[in-house]
């Protein structure tokens, strides 16, 4: 099995200041139409190769930064690695959900995902978005950040069919980005949908929470995986209090947010919920669930 870790953003500390030229991107926006891609191996855990440019050549703009943290572009990959890249559809290499340039998040829907580039009249949406397809059922649902403290959801009969105008649910969001998926229905688990997102509306994107749909539809079952309370995230003096940046910056907020969750089942030492969360838009910190403590988890 051969897969990539997809990066859409610009990597290093100067590089959100510049733009490749024929970017669709907002002024001060990082997003760009090329990806970084990083291969993972599926010989051993916690083996990757080296980030790269899916294009034939640095961007422009991005020269100094791409040295700087030794990001060069495709054609200096190994040959296993250029194949692939070229087996993927012409549009697999740049971000295929924000035509608008606000951001690049990216989804996979069978049969197509909901067209951004139409707002749907739903003004109060972000195109930050997750998926997943409800169990026993040819249906799929889209869920949407909103700036009304509720996510919005569209779903789909089945493949094919047309994504209905998203409607405000009941699943309350600290307005802030979040990430939903389904278990696998293996390894003990039934594939039930899962999300990952700041529940709790508060001063703060905290606690993380993940919650869990046995229907398909309704998140009934919900714990929280942290809290930039915890001990562990406080580390004296610079930052005695988990919740407390250390650098000022824009649209930072303190806690656990822009969460990324993958189910991992083997090797069984390995196994589990993985959530790769931002603490304060400033460290990165990653948090595992085995998976006998997931809801639903009957011994196999």
């Amino acid at each position: 099995m051969r897969c990539f870790f997809i990066f859409p953003r610009a990597p290093g500390r100067n590089a959100r200041r510049a733009r490749a030229s024929n970017a669709r991107a907002h002024p001060n926006s990082q997003y760009q139409d090329v990806l970084l891609l990083r291969r993972v191996y599926d010989d051993a855990v916690g083996r990757f190769g080296p980030i790269f440019w899916a294009a034939p050549s640095v961007p422009p703009g991005f020269a100094e930064a791409s040295a700087r943290n030794n990001v060069t572009a495709l054609p200096q990959q190994d040959a296993q690695t250029q194949s692939d890249v070229a087996a993927l559809t012409p549009t697999a290499t740049s971000p295929p959900c924000a035509t608008d340039g606000s951001t690049s998040k990216c989804e996979f829907c069978r049969g197509g995902c909901q067209d951004w580039a139409v707002p749907l009249n739903v003004s109060s949406l972000e195109n930050e978005r997750s998926h997943w397809r409800v169990p026993g059922s040819d249906a799929d649902v889209l869920l949407y950040r909103s700036h009304n403290r509720v996510l919005y959801a569209s779903v789909r009969e089945g493949v094919g069919g047309a994504w209905p105008m998203p409607a405000p649910t009941n699943i309350t969001d600290d307005v802030a980005n979040f990430n939903a998926g389904n278990f696998p229905a293996t390894a003990g688990l039934d594939g039930r949908p899962y999300l990952v997102s700041n529940a709790l509306i508060t001063f703060l994107r905290d606690p993380l929470f993940l919650s869990t749909a046995p229907n398909g539809y309704a998140f009934t079952t919900t714990a929280a995986i942290g809290s930039c309370e915890d001990r562990v995230f406080a580390s004296p003096p610079a930052q005695p209090w988990g919740c407390l940046y250390r650098e000022q910056g824009g649209a930072k907020e303190g806690g656990l947010q822009y969460p990324q969750a993958l189910i991992a089942t083997a090797p069984p030492a390995a196994a589990g919920l993985y959530v790769v969360v931002s603490l304060n838009k400033e460290d990165i910190w990653v948090a595992r669930t085995p998976l006998s403590d997931l809801p639903g988890y009957v011994p196999p």
